[in-house]
């Protein structure tokens, strides 16, 4: 920060990586202060949507995991619409996105919901990242079988399952 002044991107992206080194570690609180540092420091910056959608989605990931879900979701709800609102539309924001938000939504209790947003970005998956590692499509399978299993629909966790290790390439 030194080097490069407060407002350099580059600082946004430093403050969003400890961000997530913080919430990694269960430390939501001093994780959402560095997504909200590296955000304030993005939006500032002209024609960065992109960017500061990304970090929006962290801080409200984060906040929602600290314990604030209602807000952690309309962070994350807005950040897709900005993501969406985008010119040239990054898939791979709006899914990971979209399992942040599935998350939080399953956490909550609202496994509808959750089941539906994970099946969105399963759609996003296939219908726009056909040639993505499988890994980052897992995630979304995941949080589908998590919601079922949560939900306790063991019939339809067992067809999603196979489901998702047929899509891996794994059937």
């Amino acid at each position: 920060e030194a080097a490069l002044g407060p407002r350099h991107p580059g600082v946004a992206t430093d403050q969003n990586t400890l961000g997530f080194t913080y919430m990694m570690r269960g430390d939501y609180a001093d994780a959402a202060q560095r997504f909200r540092t590296a955000l304030a420091i993005s939006e500032a910056i002209p024609d960065n949507e992109r960017r500061s959608a990304i970090y929006q989605a962290d801080l409200g990931y984060s906040t929602g995991l600290g314990g604030d879900i209602a807000s952690g979701v309309r962070l994350i709800r807005a950040a897709l619409e900005s993501f969406r609102a985008q010119g040239e539309i990054d898939y791979g924001e709006v899914t990971s996105a979209l399992e942040k938000l599935g998350d939080l939504q399953r956490r909550s209790g609202e496994f509808a919901a959750a089941l539906a947003t994970f099946e969105e970005s399963d759609a996003v998956y296939r219908e726009h990242l056909k040639t993505a590692p499988s890994e980052w499509h897992a995630r979304t399978l995941i949080g589908i079988g998590r919601t079922l299993a949560d939900r306790r629909d063991d019939d339809g966790r067992a067809e999603r399952q196979r489901a998702g290790r047929a899509a891996v390439g794994r059937g």
